[in-house]
């Protein structure tokens, strides 16, 4: 007999939530989460632009290709491409990324992901990377799979542990 039970899905937690610098010579910096799904062997990072970062005329899906280098190599035990059959790269927007003002208050968020080879050559180019829009059913998918807090929530979190 075929059990007809629902097997229930639980969102992934992020094993990094870190204010992330990259471009040591012109530091930028994100809000980084990495969320690594042992079983599917699958990892999901999500680069939040901060507006503090827009102010220096630095943009998180500008440097995609040069923050996902630096992401890899600094967390290359996680990533590990013996361990990681595939990376999720995405990039959020929302009203932390923009100057506080009643225009803004109501932007909405948006996420798109970035297709880059995996695993990750020693190089990549401004242009390796193209990036998509996830539309609302692939953004309940993501949902669905990890747990993606409010920004403004971690860095409350955050600033509150300095």
């Amino acid at each position: 007999m075929i059990s007809k039970e629902a097997i229930a899905t639980q969102q992934l937690s992020p094993v990094v939530e870190t204010i992330f610098h990259w471009q040591a010579d012109d530091p930028s910096h994100c809000l980084l989460r990495i969320f690594v799904d042992g079983q599917t062997q699958q990892a999901y990072v999500v680069a939040s632009e901060l507006y503090s970062n827009k102010t220096m005329e630095k943009h998180v899906l500008h440097d995609f290709e040069e923050l996902a280098l630096d992401i890899f190599t600094r967390h290359s035990t996680l990533l590990d491409p013996d361990n990681i059959n595939g990376v999720s790269w995405i990039s959020h927007y929302g009203r932390f990324s923009v100057v506080v003002s009643f225009e803004n208050l109501t932007k909405p968020e948006e996420f798109r992901k970035v297709d880059l080879p995996w695993p990750l050559p020693e190089q990549l180019s401004r242009y390796d990377g193209k990036d998509t829009y996830l539309e609302e059913p692939d953004e309940q998918k993501l949902f669905s799979q990890i747990l993606l807090e409010p920004v403004a929530n971690i860095l409350d979190r955050i600033s509150g542990d300095l």
